[in-house]
Parts: structure tokens; sequence; C-alpha cells
């Protein structure tokens, strides 16, 4: 009787375990579907609110990267005018606020 009660409890256990890995997904992929809409707009913003100079420099796909991105911006061994692009007028790494 005692085994089957622990053998029980262990079913019982994994139960509960699974759903709480379940919920923590859910949880976590949400949260992160708010980050994403909430940083998005942001990066958005600050590339509009680029001076007309200031972007000219750029190539045409750059700041489309730098948006898809999250922000990062691309290495310069990758592409060294997009590097002199973020270094020469767009010095100042923006600030998120949360």
């Amino acid at each position: 009787m005692v085994f089957l009660a622990v053998v029980f409890l262990a079913v019982l256990l994994q139960a509960l375990q699974s759903f709480s890995r379940f919920a923590n997904k859910v949880s976590v992929s949400y949260f992160a579907a708010e980050c994403k809409a909430l940083v998005t707009t942001r990066i958005h913003s600050q590339v509009l609110r680029l001076s007309f100079p200031c972007a000219s420099s750029c190539k045409v796909g750059d700041l489309t990267d730098y948006a898809s991105q999250g922000g990062r911006r691309r290495s310069a061994s990758r592409s060294s005018r997009a590097a002199s692009c973020w270094c020469c007028c767009c010095s100042a790494a923006p600030t998120w606020r949360c």
C-alpha cells in the first residue's frame, strides 16, 4: 500500500512539474512578445529621429538591419562603412529605459 502511494505521489509530482514548465514557457513567450514590440517601436522611433545627413551617410539597408537586429551594431569587419556611419554621426548609444 505504501509503495502504491509513493508511485502515485511521484506521478502527481511529475504532472505538476510538466504543468509548471508549460506555464513557464507560455509566460516567457508572452513577455518576449511584449518586449519585442516595445523595443522595436523604440528603435524605429530612434531611427526616424536621425537627421538627414546622418541617415544618408549610411547604406540603404544598414538602418533596416540595425532596426531588425534589435539595435545591435554590425561588426566592423562585416561592413566598414556601416561601422563608420554609426561612429561619425550617431556615436551616442541609445539608452533604453523600461
